[in-house]
């Protein structure tokens, strides 16, 4: 009985140190929105980057092809101004030009980067503490529930989205909330930009040779107190640039409103000579 039981527990401390071993590469293959995460440090350390890169949420992440600007799209969903800021400081040197864009809801809420989020980027360091590996049992969940989601709704597409550092989706992110529904939700919402976040901007921008705020588009049905831009700062007020019919949602524009928000960036880096050859 002694023998079975030293036996039984040898294999769950072995089955346990295995789990935490792998958990790293757990992380890059579940393909859920953190690892899109690993995707932009590995991108970091690659040694190709060029020189620009574009932040921010899934606004941009959708919204933005990179390509048009010779930059990269290192945008992730729910990116808060925090973590595009730690992002920032994982940025090689030959990248000089920083193009953030912030939404109206990132001006009026935290700053704080989402604890998922932050496991990732440890996990996705070159050595993650046990600390983080023991964290990042959320992973493993997120890892099944997306093979299983693949296999019911046969999506080949999830893993280029993770990937791309271009151009991730055709047009808006797929599925969640009807956009009449969201835009219910968000009839009555008021964002109030806080002077935090203003600061984490000015901070972002300390020490980058160019840094380069957009503010993104608003729906036109949601352009109640549009923010503006802040001093101090090099900013374009991309706010009223799309038409409601370039809309995905209340928030994510159609590939033709991507394109249009791209070519507004672009001539706005032209003017400040950003574009590299």
């Amino acid at each position: 009985m002694l023998r079975r039981t030293i036996l039984l527990l040898a294999c769950t401390l072995t089955g346990a140190a295995g789990a935490l071993l792998v958990m790293p590469r757990i992380v890059r293959w579940s393909y859920d929105d953190t690892s899109r995460i690993c995707t932009i440090l590995d991108a970091c350390r690659s040694g190709d980057a060029p020189p620009a890169v574009v932040l921010g949420d899934s606004v941009g992440m959708f919204g933005v092809d990179a390509r048009q600007l010779h930059a990269w799209n290192f945008c992730s969903p729910a990116q808060t101004l925090g973590e595009s800021l730690l992002l920032q400081r994982e940025l090689p040197p030959n990248v000089t030009t920083v193009v953030q864009i912030v939404t109206q809801p990132q001006l009026a809420s935290g700053v704080d980067v989402n604890p998922d989020d932050s496991n990732a980027m440890q996990l996705c360091a070159p050595r993650p503490s046990l600390a983080a590996r023991f964290d990042g049992r959320r992973h493993v969940r997120a890892g099944l529930e997306g093979l299983a989601r693949d296999v019911l709704r046969r999506d080949p597409d999830r893993e280029r989205l993770v990937r791309d550092l271009y151009f991730p989706a055709p047009a808006a992110p797929r599925g969640g909330r009807l956009p009449e529904r969201r835009f219910a939700e968000l009839a009555d919402e008021r964002y109030a930009v806080r002077e935090k976040q203003l600061q984490f901007l000015r901070d972002a921008a300390r020490g980058r040779r160019h840094y380069l705020v957009v503010l993104a588009p608003i729906h036109p049905r949601l352009r109640r107190d549009p923010p503006r831009c802040p001093p101090a700062l090099d900013c374009v007020d991309l706010t009223t640039l799309l038409s409601e019919r370039e809309f995905q949602d209340p928030m994510h524009a159609t590939r033709a409103g991507a394109m249009r928000f791209t070519a507004a960036i672009r001539d706005a880096m032209t003017a400040r000579r950003l574009l590299s050859d």
